[in-house]
């Protein structure tokens, strides 16, 4: 899920990605990047796996990454608004050392309890592209640590918290 939300946010290839949408001139017009869900395709035996949501209509990372484009102010109107912080890590075996967080907050702080290092981004004033950049917070995570804290019933310490 994290290579997918990468792929529409701005990949290290060249695509068409919302970021290059963004860095387009003012006049540029459209520009669809994703479909809704995933679904079976109904020519093909395998499924299409690229949706921002799952065939139950589960948020995927994708999900979120668009989410946090949205404008920090609340608005009265039918879909979600206002600020918004999502941890993108599952904290698992498979999880990787980087952790990711997508919002559209001025700043946001990455607060790991396992021995109490707190991380903090602060959003560029002026975004060159995508409003709001894909946060990622280097060599934060290591299941092994957590493992260890896990024998010892010590399981509730570890956690992530972004604020």
């Amino acid at each position: 899920m994290l290579v997918q939300a990468l792929h529409y946010a701005n990949p290290h290839y060249v695509y068409t990605s919302y970021d290059a949408l963004c860095r387009t001139p003012r006049q540029h017009m459209g520009g669809c990047l994703w479909h809704s869900f995933d679904h079976q395709r109904g020519y093909h035996p395998d499924p299409f796996y690229g949706g921002l949501m799952d065939v139950f209509r589960q948020p995927k990372y994708a999900y979120y990454m668009f989410k946090a484009q949205r404008s920090p102010k609340k608005q009265e109107q039918l879909f979600e608004t206002g600020p918004m912080v999502y941890i993108a890590h599952e904290m698992t075996p498979f999880s990787g050392k980087d952790v990711t967080v997508y919002s559209n907050c001025e700043e946001v702080r990455l607060t790991f309890l396992r021995n109490g290092k707190s991380f903090t981004y602060i959003k560029p004033a002026i975004p060159r592209g995508m409003p709001s950049p894909i946060i990622t917070f280097r060599d934060v995570y290591d299941f092994m640590e957590d493992k260890a804290l896990a024998r010892e019933q010590k399981q509730s310490e570890v956690w992530l918290r972004a604020e």
